[in-house]
């Protein structure tokens, strides 16, 4: 615990035979609640709250406190699992006790005077996944410590749509764009991926101008989170090391990587683009390249069958790997002998 201490004992029978961990986002209503207030004469007088009071001075601090309180009488005194943002509860609770926590919780506001979702699509019973901020976990593989993260259903379809409008028009509309770059925003983050920041920046810029419009830089940024280029560099790293598994045991190891969403996928630090020897070459400013890292271009490096099988195999034959190695540099070598300079 944070004090040092360890708490120890004999697990619950039921938590033997592995339940399902289930979760739900319980949704208050920000439109009507009932908050007291304490008096000199310490009694207490109680409001009925229409509408959030936002616009008057420390309105969102207030209420935040105000959640934070159901919040902690939630887990000390109900033992619930949770956290909130702001009027949403996003709780979790093992499959045995779930269908009680949810009837104890929703007694609670009722008891407290404030009013939630009953029905419709922010009402949901506890299941093994769960929706929070638009965030999808999957909570099924729990006990072999998997959680399944994802965008919640039809936000990615929506977005692509969108960005294929926007791609498509020369004069995308101030509100199109920003509607857009809400969507793109909260669709990335540190747990799901920075592949559309940079799309989001170069919404934001536009939105920034006088007259938005579609310039060339956006429309190419629009293009860019369509086909998903951080999949594509995380797989040029991906390869490597498989194709290079038998030599690098017992090896450190440093890969040049400028994308954002690889930093954070696979824990690596983050190189500039200046700094990046491959960069140069992937701009085919290969010219460039060889000034200022001092190499020798040989030409493209034609890949063949045996070499996709190499890469592709499961196992790993060291000598087939020196021997394509020094075929490639062998026709390297010729190709450039017999290419007039």
């Amino acid at each position: 615990m944070s004090d040092g201490s360890e708490l120890k004992g004999t697990l619950c029978p039921e938590m033997l035979a592995r339940p399902p961990l289930l979760g739900k986002t319980l949704a208050a209503s920000r439109h009507h609640a009932v908050l007291g207030f304490p008096t000199t004469n310490h009694d207490w007088h109680l409001y009925t709250a229409l509408s959030l009071p936002f616009g008057a001075s420390a309105s969102v601090f207030s209420f935040n406190k105000i959640a934070l309180a159901l919040l902690h009488i939630m887990i000390h005194k109900f033992l619930a699992i949770g956290i909130d943002f702001y009027d949403d509860f996003t709780l979790f609770e093992f499959q045995p006790a779930a269908s009680l926590l949810d009837k104890v919780l929703m007694r609670l506001l009722s008891i407290l005077g404030w009013l939630f979702a009953t029905e419709g699509k922010k009402f949901v019973p506890f299941s093994p996944s769960v929706i929070s901020l638009g965030v999808s976990l999957g909570l099924k593989d729990i006990w072999t410590r998997v959680v399944a993260v994802g965008n919640k259903p039809g936000r990615l379809e929506k977005i692509a749509e969108m960005l294929k409008a926007v791609i498509a028009s020369d004069h995308a509309s101030k509100s199109q764009l920003a509607s857009l770059h809400g969507l793109v925003n909260f669709a990335g983050g540190y747990t799901l991926g920075y592949q559309l920041k940079p799309t989001a920046r170069m919404l934001a810029l536009a939105l920034s101008r006088a007259s938005p419009g579609t310039t060339a830089d956006l429309r190419s940024s629009c293009e860019v989170a369509l086909t998903s280029i951080a999949l594509v560099e995380a797989y040029a790293v991906a390869i490597m090391l498989f194709a290079l598994r038998g030599m690098l045991t017992g090896r450190s190891i440093l890969a040049f990587i400028d994308n954002a969403a690889n930093e954070t996928a696979i824990w690596y630090e983050r190189v500039a683009s200046s700094a990046n020897p491959s960069d140069l070459p992937s701009r085919d400013a290969v010219a460039e390249a060889c000034r200022r890292f001092g190499c020798e271009d040989k030409g493209d490096v034609a890949i063949t069958a045996e070499m996709q099988r190499f890469l592709t195999s499961r196992l790993y034959v060291p000598e087939l790997g020196a021997a394509i190695a020094e075929a490639v540099r062998a026709e390297a070598d010729l190709w450039k002998d017999l290419t007039p300079a």
